[in-house]
């Protein structure tokens, strides 16, 4: 469906107004004169008063929408774009969300820079300030979604419902509680379940559990959250966890006497950083089993992957893998389609404060027991109680799920 919005610039229609002014000008006046030169101004000066009020009706009668905030619109950066492809995938068979009163809603996909500015900043003036927007989804990675979920708490109207498909970090509902903002909803575990599977995983593979972890930049929100729960799980469960902060590629060439001396090394970061990590192990001939947490987990790492001089094992929250070439977050976009539906066909209405109240009021009654990545069932904080991370490696071009541990 179209997404109906201002019927023209404002710019156009001034210039317009201007040019036909001045042909009236330019003619003679004769006794008529006054009259007309009245009539003709007392025309601009309601024309001018009446664009704000119908560039607001224009806004105010459009059809609902969601808008989907993706950090990046990069082929590089993948895991963005595997999430809207699963949008796509689910729209492609379904054009609109249609809901039992025959209403739809519509999806427009907000492309923004990298930068938390970009996105807080595409928020404000791609949903918030549009109150045909319903709903936000997004972005694509924690620290992005840190800043929509701040624009979306400064905001002084009614504040839409903020799904995220993929962020992890455990702050996200810290800050959503703090602001006591309850239309939210976290569709994959967070960071402490995931530092939870990696623990125990490393607890079952190695007796001292001597472990590096190492920490992309490129994402802070959710490597610097996810890293200091893991160090501390395996400290406390008797191992020894040190962090390392990825620069370049000269980061591991200079720590690879002490990488040599590790059971395990954790990479917390983003895909583009993970492929980096990957060609600087293969030159240096870096021989530790590696784990790559659910930020890599895209088709383009894990084939990257293949050839290592040792041991790669990866996070997901998705259920099967059987073709590790199906990227796992086009399965969650998916997801994502099919919750939404599940909430408009369920809520008293399609405006943004009926949503977000059904959101805060009635997460229980959104559920979704067979869609495409897992299981989806919300406790009152957000968090999605019914999906799990596990841990694969891909062995002669399949997917072996890690096990007894």
């Amino acid at each position: 469906m179209s997404i109906q919005g201002s019927s023209g610039p404002t710019a156009s229609r001034l210039r317009a107004l201007g040019t036909r002014a001045l042909s009236a000008l330019r003619r003679p006046i004769g006794r008529f004169g006054p009259l007309v030169l009245t009539l003709v101004l007392g025309g601009i000066i309601g024309a001018l008063i009446s664009l704000p009020i119908q560039d607001w009706w224009n806004h105010t009668k459009a059809d609902p929408f969601v808008a989907v905030i993706l950090s990046n619109d990069d082929p590089n950066f993948t895991i963005p774009m595997e999430l809207k492809q699963g949008i796509q995938q689910a729209m492609n068979s379904r054009p609109s969300i249609e809901t039992p009163n025959q209403q739809s809603v519509g999806i427009q996909f907000v492309q923004t820079a990298l930068t938390p500015d970009d996105t807080a900043d595409a928020v404000r003036k791609k949903c918030l300030q549009i109150p045909a927007c319903i709903a936000i989804v997004g972005a694509s990675d924690s620290t992005t979604t840190t800043a929509a979920l701040k624009e979306i708490l400064k905001f002084q109207g009614q504040k839409p419902a903020l799904i995220m498909p993929i962020a992890t970090a455990t702050s996200l509902t810290d800050v959503a509680a703090i602001g006591h903002f309850s239309q939210i909803l976290r569709l994959v575990p967070n960071n402490n379940e995931q530092a939870q599977e990696i623990k125990s995983f490393i607890a079952s593979r190695a007796r001292t559990q001597k472990v590096t972890v190492i920490i992309d930049p490129n994402n802070p929100d959710y490597s610097t959250n996810l890293a200091r729960l893991i160090v501390q799980m395996i400290s406390d469960n008797g191992g020894d966890a040190n962090t390392l902060d990825y620069r370049d590629s000269s980061t591991l060439a200079d720590a690879n006497l002490h990488l040599a001396s590790q059971d395990f090394l954790v990479f917390v970061g983003t895909s583009s950083n993970g492929l980096e990590i990957i060609k600087d192990m293969k030159r240096l001939n870096i021989r530790v089993p590696t784990i790559f947490t659910d930020g890599n987990t895209v088709k383009e790492v894990i084939d990257s992957s293949i050839g290592m001089p040792g041991p790669a094992y990866f996070l997901t929250p998705v259920r099967e893998l059987n073709n590790f070439k199906e990227p796992g977050y086009t399965a969650i976009g998916r997801d994502t389609y099919a919750i939404l539906s599940s909430i408009f066909s369920q809520s008293p209405g399609l405006s943004r404060s009926a949503v977000a109240d059904f959101i805060s009021n009635r997460k229980y009654d959104i559920v979704l027991t067979s869609g495409a990545a897992g299981s989806y069932k919300f406790g009152q904080d957000g968090e999605n109680s019914a999906m799990r991370f596990s841990i694969f490696s891909i062995q002669k071009s399949k997917v072996v799920i890690q096990k007894n541990f």
